[in-house]
């Protein structure tokens, strides 16, 4: 049974595309419900109702937000998470294998999934490489601590069984005298700055500094080519 956690902005503000969508669904056999949250309903809210439903496959439809908090809700369960995308944020075809709707709704028929483990940051969660505006930060592990001298901006993605640190200066990539080099990999990391520096994954800033990043719970993840 699949139920569709459709983004507010694809469903009040794009509802020829949310006919689209529900009409190529119903073609392949997986129409499933359709929840949108309201203005008093959060995303986890409709996640959990479903869940209560005996829903076994929870779609997220929208932007990169909607998954984000769809994922959130379903961590650690055994609910198996799609994402039929209305982004062209590059990111998304790295984690789902395609930025067309369609393609990735073929793959839901066929829910072919691995797992999939989203960053956790303070106490949101994000399938998508988490970015640190350039800043003057100061970064914390269990075993060590670390800054910069010169405003950098750092890129975190899951790696493994822990998160992979990368400082980045400027178009020029990977700056060569940053800590362990320039990449290094940790379990946890607190992330500070002198001043307040912004978080953005996906398409939106989700947090700011200071913020703890770490792994959080696996969740089964559907993708055309899993």
């Amino acid at each position: 049974m699949y139920c569709y956690v459709v983004d507010p902005a694809v469903a009040n503000q794009q509802p020829k595309l949310a006919a689209q969508i529900r009409a190529y669904l119903q073609q392949l056999g997986i129409a499933g419900e359709f929840a949108v949250p309201r203005d008093d309903q959060s995303v986890a809210q409709v996640v959990t109702q479903a869940m209560a439903r005996n829903y076994r496959t929870i779609v997220a439809v929208g932007a990169t937000s909607i998954l984000d908090d769809v994922v959130a809700a379903c961590a650690g369960t055994d609910v198996v998470v799609g994402y039929l995308p209305i982004s062209k944020y590059p990111g998304v075809k790295e984690l789902v294998g395609t930025t067309d709707w369609r393609v990735a709704a073929d793959a839901l028929r066929r829910r072919r999934y691995f797992p999939f483990q989203p960053l956790k940051v303070g106490g949101l969660a994000t399938c998508f490489p988490v970015s640190v505006s350039p800043c003057l930060w100061k970064l914390e592990t269990d075993a060590w601590q670390a800054h910069t001298s010169d405003p950098s901006a750092l890129m975190i993605l899951p790696d493994g069984e822990g998160l992979r640190v990368n400082e980045v200066r400027g178009a020029g990539g990977f700056f060569r005298k940053s800590v362990e080099p320039s990449r290094f990999w940790v379990p946890r990391l607190r992330v500070n700055s002198e001043e307040r520096a912004e978080l953005q994954a996906g398409e939106f800033a989700i947090s700011v500094t200071p913020v703890e990043v770490t792994l959080g719970e696996p969740v089964g993840f559907i993708r055309p080519e899993a």
